[in-house]
């Protein structure tokens, strides 16, 4: 306890870019890890539909609100830049100007989404307008400058994944030492991470030098490595069945 509060207390009381990120990504995945355990839902279908719930969400915010923005910065973004302070309040509370009125046709002040935006954006730089570090990006830094972040929604949804993967796995290890009385290490756990890494990987690939909605990749390699996983095992309907009645397992 007295370690986690002495790195908490250094993390919040450094500000952007000293230097701290591996303690910084240590603190968000303690706190994706806590949340992850917390949110378990028990049967593929029901993560199916929510990762692609979240993805379509995802893919919105970031590529969407884009046409609502000055200089197309969506609204994801302009959060994630504050979390780094590389914005100010001033020039990130006038992302969104009156050029929105120019495509509508429309006064600014009768213009719904300039309206709506803007206050999501405003309310957002008020948040974050303090020169500290704030929790909920992961991030590599290169030369005391960062290169690459990852939010942290963007590792707890497919944690969702991950994690029903774990419990199917134990729920198979257990039946057949059971029944055979030996145990087979199965793969459905690994497929998930690979399928993750994956994702990143083609994050990297594909960026533009905007923000990029990091779920359109993550999601999909991961249903694919896990459903892969199962055509190998011969084992999809015991996992699309998994969970429907008996108790999840403690992962």
């Amino acid at each position: 306890v007295v370690i986690s509060a002495l790195f908490t207390l250094l993390s919040f009381s450094s500000p952007p870019g000293a230097g701290l990120w591996p303690l910084h990504n240590i603190i968000n995945a303690c706190i994706t890890i806590a949340m992850a355990r917390a949110i378990q839902l028990p049967q593929l279908s029901n993560i199916i539909i929510a990762l692609t719930g979240l993805t379509i969400y995802d893919f919105i915010a970031v590529i969407g609100t884009r046409q609502f923005t000055d200089g197309g910065a969506s609204i994801m973004e302009s959060v994630a830049k504050a979390k780094m302070g590389l914005v100010t309040s001033e020039s990130t509370s006038t992302i969104i100007d009156s050029s929105t009125a120019t495509i509508t046709g429309v006064s600014p002040s009768f213009d719904p989404f300039h309206s709506f935006f803007e206050g999501i954006t405003s309310s957002w730089t008020n948040i974050f307008s303090a020169n500290s570090w704030r929790p909920g990006l992961f991030e590599v830094g290169v030369g005391g400058h960062v290169s690459d972040v990852l939010g942290l929604a963007d590792v707890l949804f497919p944690a969702l994944l991950t994690s029903w993967a774990l419990r199917f796995d134990s729920s198979q290890l257990l039946k057949e030492d059971k029944s055979k009385g030996s145990v087979t290490t199965t793969s459905t756990f690994s497929a998930a991470l690979n399928g993750f890494l994956l994702g990143c990987f083609l994050c990297e690939i594909f960026q533009t030098g905007q923000g990029q909605p990091a779920l359109v990749y993550i999601v999909p390699s991961s249903l694919l490595a896990v459903t892969i996983s199962g055509f190998w095992n011969k084992n999809l309907r015991e996992m699309w069945e998994f969970g429907a009645q008996s108790e999840p397992i403690e992962s």
